[in-house]
């Protein structure tokens, strides 16, 4: 799967490339991602680079942290700015059970393994 995004938004918005791209996976197949998903993307260690963009998310409402007893801190992204078929629209976030969101986390995991 050969993934081209629209990057160029979301870097006016402050994020890198590499975020920016990752942002738009997310957006596109998921929703919601965890640190892990971003490292292995980005194949880099935990540091300040991951505690950057989670911030940065956070601070400019573009995500919201979720944290659950047994999956840990889950980052749901609700903002239509990474999508293709809006840039002012925010969408509410859905109601859904912890194994849904498992779900969609098992799946951004198998699109971020399989781009290739």
């Amino acid at each position: 799967m050969n993934i081209a995004p629209p990057i160029s938004m979301p870097e006016a918005l402050g994020y890198t490339e590499a975020e920016a791209r990752f942002l738009y996976i997310v957006a596109t197949h998921s929703g919601y991602f965890v640190a892990r998903q971003f490292l292995a993307f980005n194949r880099s260690p935990l540091g300040k680079r991951t505690t950057l963009l989670l911030e940065q998310t956070s601070n400019k409402r573009h995500a919201r942290t979720e944290c659950f007893p047994k999956s840990g801190t889950v980052y749901h992204l609700f903002s239509g700015v990474f999508t293709a078929r809006s840039t002012a629209r925010t969408f509410a976030p859905p109601r859904t059970r912890n194994r849904n969101i498992q779900r969609r986390i098992a799946m951004l995991d198998f699109v971020l393994l399989n781009q290739g």
